[in-house]
């Protein structure tokens, strides 16, 4: 077997680990903070979540640009629309921590570990690319590994939810130092040679720009359905704000778990091209092994939860058993639709982007309109994700053929041929 092989096997296994660290220190700040700072930090951590969207997409273009053998160098040109775009988050600090219930510096250490994501989700869009999984676990590693020291240390020492955020961007610095090291020493140069003659025309950037922002939308659209809800419950229903973060963090186990395996399997997707019965194939495959892996760990949710779950919970989190096995339902239907969102993108088939929209509008209306009662929000949670999985699945499969080119960007091919 191939290092590029095994690596691409042992991915997922070391990314699953990780996450287990991670959850293990999510039950850490919760020990650690009271529970109204325990329920600001899940909600300043669902607003990372859904920022990190622009870090994401970035990512996962950059991957699929390089797996295709395209350009993707172009991205440098965005510095201009990011000061904007950080412009118009800094005049809104007083607005976001006013929502969410927190202070000023947890939001301007939020903008800032934004803009370094953006920049370390391009280095790992490299390492993704050119299936170099253990570099990208190493990446990984020393993000999580050094938050989680940082972690320990500043709530020993004070226990607030901005150490907790300090300590996540602690992590990030730490990790663009070491894959900014590794680009700059494996990467670039070969880049530069894959791409040397490619050409950068102003209608090329315009069409990478269009695919790119395809991307983002519609990463944006899956984080934000797994972020507003827990930003919602903040500040609509605050006396369970905590229990629910908490419980989320189990449903974001499943997501975690799945996406993983996406991770490895986009550079490999990449490759097959348009042939449809391939990309079918490839895809049930796929959507079958996801879907099994969300339902196991959601039984062992059912089965080995009450037995676990006292344990791990400090006094005042002892809903959350209850609430966890319902949400987790909500949570894998939407790790599958994330899956059918990852593989269209892929692809390059984007009519998925419709259905996201409605699907966030619908939720977003339902959960600020539902009575403030956690058995409304979840119930409205699980209807939706359902729902959208299904009319997700019922359009890749049934529909498909009838979608072979993503309308924005063959509009802008055909504008293009036409000149």
């Amino acid at each position: 077997m191939s290092k590029e092989k095994m690596h691409s096997l042992l991915f997922p296994i070391f990314d699953v680990m990780l996450n287990g660290f991670n959850f293990i220190i999510i039950l850490y700040i919760s020990h650690r903070l009271t529970l109204d700072g325990f329920g600001i930090f899940s909600a300043l951590m669902a607003m990372v979540g859904i920022l990190f969207i622009v870090g994401v997409s970035v990512q996962t273009y950059v991957a699929k640009n390089i797996s295709k053998a395209r350009d993707a160098t172009f991205l440098l040109k965005g510095i201009g629309g990011l000061l904007f775009a950080n412009f118009i988050i800094v005049l809104m600090i007083p607005l976001f921590a006013n929502i969410l219930r927190s202070s000023w510096l947890s939001i301007i250490m939020i903008v800032v570990m934004w803009n370094l994501h953006i920049v370390l989700s391009m280095d790992r869009g490299m390492m993704q690319g050119k299936k170099r999984f253990k570099d990208l676990n190493i990446s990984f590693y020393i993000e999580v590994l050094i938050r989680i020291t940082a972690t320990i240390i500043s709530l020993r020492w004070y226990q607030h939810y901005e150490m907790a955020i300090g300590s996540v961007l602690i992590g990030i610095v730490a990790a663009l130092v070491h894959s900014r090291w590794l680009v700059q020493k494996n990467y670039l140069r070969r880049s530069d040679e894959d791409n040397k003659n490619i050409s950068n025309t102003e209608n090329k950037a315009k069409l990478e720009l269009r695919r790119l922002m395809m991307v983002m939308v519609g990463n944006g659209f899956i984080y934000y359905l797994s972020g507003i809800n827990i930003i919602i419950v903040n500040r609509r229903i605050p006396i369970v704000s905590a229990e629910y973060g908490l419980a989320s963090k189990f449903g974001a186990l499943i997501v975690a778990v799945i996406m993983s395996i996406v991770t490895v399997l986009i550079p490999y997707m990449g490759q097959i091209g348009n042939d449809e019965k391939a990309i079918k194939k490839f895809s049930r495959r796929w959507f079958i092994v996801m879907g099994s892996i969300g339902i196991g760990i959601w039984l062992g949710y059912i089965f080995v939860g009450p037995i676990i779950f006292p344990i791990i919970f400090k006094e005042g989190y002892k809903e959350v058993g209850k609430i966890i096995p319902y949400q987790s339902i909500a949570y894998i239907a939407m790790s599958v639709t994330q899956v059918t969102v990852a593989f269209n993108i892929i692809n390059e088939r984007f009519y998925h982007l419709r259905i996201l929209a409605v699907g966030a509008i619908a939720f977003t209306i339902t959960l600020v309109t539902v009575p403030a009662v956690i058995q409304w929000v979840i119930g409205a949670e699980i209807a939706i994700n359902v729902l959208m999985l299904l009319v997700h699945l019922w359009f890749y499969f049934e529909r498909r053929q009838g979608y072979e080119e993503e309308y924005a960007i063959s509009l802008l091919e055909r504008h293009q041929t036409s000149k």
